[in-house]
């Protein structure tokens, strides 16, 4: 009977609960602190950094592209990679 399942729900979990803490201690501790990781994760929404006020004025903001450089994707080949690569034969 469904009406009589649910009035014994609660005390059927209530056993199961107990009884998974005393056989697993350890699964029920690292199952609580995932639940409360996520609990955090979600309900403490994002923070947004904090924006400063100031703005660039299109000048210094000229200034700091002129002075950019960018860094390479991919380190200078080494001494070895390139004997290496003088080595091999491209057939075409």
């Amino acid at each position: 009977d469904f009406r009589a399942a649910i009035k014994h729900a609660p005390a059927a979990y209530t056993r199961w609960w107990r009884r998974l803490l005393r056989d697993e201690p350890h699964h029920v501790a690292v199952e609580t602190l995932l639940i409360v990781f996520l609990a955090y994760v979600l309900l403490g929404g994002k923070r947004k950094p904090k924006r400063t006020s100031e703005k660039l004025t299109d000048k210094e903001i000229d200034a700091l592209v002129q002075e950019w450089a960018p860094e390479p994707l991919v380190p200078p080949p080494s001494d070895a990679a390139k004997a290496l690569a003088n080595r091999r034969r491209v057939v075409a």
